[in-house]
């Protein structure tokens, strides 16, 4: 009988996707029980060599879109087939519960035997979306080989801090409500407009687009009374903004990304898991963000000891659920503009201290949160299920 491993369909390449698969991968390398990768991305009837191994594993892991999961069928023989999912909000929609949890009329088995969730608040959706589907929590982590503090990169920004520049840098994806990017937008325009600490010296808000949504969001900005900053040359007229395609980056460009501002604010109303902040801190950048969905997994405990924010977390409060775009009827917790421009006001005024913080916060996370202590629990739960399910002996 086969020992137990899992063989990983995902996406290589660059992305969101693509990252989270390299993650799963390393975790699985480190626990010793990877046994090949499937890149979704590639043209699978012509690999120009041998076919990537592990085809009879008993485990399959899929990460990526759900169309992936065709190929733990088609490109391998599976005894337990796990798909990770990720919340944007409290459901799901329903045609994509039904595909998932369907029978296909020409397969002899289901399609997913289970799912993998991004953190503790994704699996209760999960179990409320998908009662009869076992859930397995697998938090995402960070590699600590490609995020780390670049010393001297911080130290010019404490230099530009003191001569009154402030630099923030927005993930968003989509065209989605669920980052809060229109609410960062307002709360830009408006601290320029009233806040002294704002109209003067060097500002500028860096937001990084899916690129087929970069028109839109250029609308938004203006209509949220942002300026459009288009070369090097920072405009100090006003709120400037300025919109990069935030596609096609490799590890090396992201962290420099992170490390290129005074603070990263993802005031995001749904999040799986949310990768960003966590990248950012393990660069020792502080993180003004919302501490609810998946950002409770790891950025709830890191904000508060004894009630004491701390640790280069600066929070943005949210309230309870309201609509949301992800599906019709999708509900997730609300964020105003002045939920954002007061934490981005604080996380200003308190940069020293933040920056401090973040900077001794960026070991503990690369020590205790990377891919392979994050996903260790998970993974002997894979274990347990594929032995109760195949009678295997431990």
């Amino acid at each position: 009988m086969l020992d137990f491993g899992v063989r990983l369909y995902g996406e290589g390449g660059r992305g969101s996707f693509a990252r989270v698969t390299q993650g799963v991968m390393r975790a699985l390398q480190v626990h010793g029980c990877f046994r090949g990768f499937v890149d979704a991305r590639a043209n699978l009837d012509e690999f120009g060599g041998d076919p990537p191994g592990g085809r009879d594993a008993p485990v399959a892991i899929v990460c990526g879109g759900p169309d992936t999961i065709s190929l733990a069928h088609s490109q391998g023989s599976h005894d337990r087939i796990w798909f990770m999912l990720a919340a944007n909000s409290e459901g799901f929609p329903q045609r994509l519960i039904d595909d998932l949890s369907d029978t296909n009329q020409f397969m002899t088995r289901p399609l997913i035997d289970g799912l993998l969730a991004t953190s503790h608040w994704c699996a209760g959706v999960l179990r409320k979306s998908f009662p009869d589907k076992p859930v397995i929590c697998m938090p995402h982590g960070v590699d600590p080989r490609v995020f780390y503090s670049e010393p001297e990169v911080r130290e010019k920004l404490r230099a530009g801090y003191d001569a009154g520049g402030f630099g923030v840098l927005h993930v968003t994806s989509g065209a989605s409500q669920r980052k809060g990017t229109r609410e960062l937008l307002e709360a830009w325009a408006y601290l320029h407009q009233n806040e002294p600490a704002f109209a003067e010296g060097d500002k500028l808000l860096i937001v990084f687009v899916y690129p087929g949504a970069a028109l839109l969001y250029e609308r938004m900005a203006k209509d949220c009374g942002c300026v459009m900053q288009r070369g090097i040359t920072r405009d100090q007229s006003g709120a400037a903004v300025m919109l990069i395609p935030g596609l096609g980056m490799d590890d090396s460009q992201v962290r420099a990304s992170y490390s290129m501002v005074h603070v990263v604010c993802q005031p995001s109303r749904g999040e799986g898991f949310g990768l960003v902040p966590l990248e950012a801190l393990a660069c020792g950048v502080p993180v003004v963000a919302t501490t609810c969905t998946g950002h409770s997994e790891h950025l709830v405990y890191r904000c508060y000891q004894n009630g004491v924010p701390r640790i280069g977390v600066c929070p943005v409060a949210s309230g309870p659920n309201g609509p949301m775009d992800d599906y019709p009827g999708a509900m997730a917790p609300q964020v105003s503009r002045d939920d954002v421009r007061f934490a981005l006001a604080h996380a200003r005024d308190d940069w020293p201290r933040l920056e401090n913080e973040a900077r001794l916060e960026s070991a503990v996370v690369r020590e205790e949160l990377t891919w392979e202590k994050q996903g260790a629990a998970a993974i002997q739960e894979l274990r347990a299920d594929w032995e109760t399910h195949r009678g295997a002996t431990p």
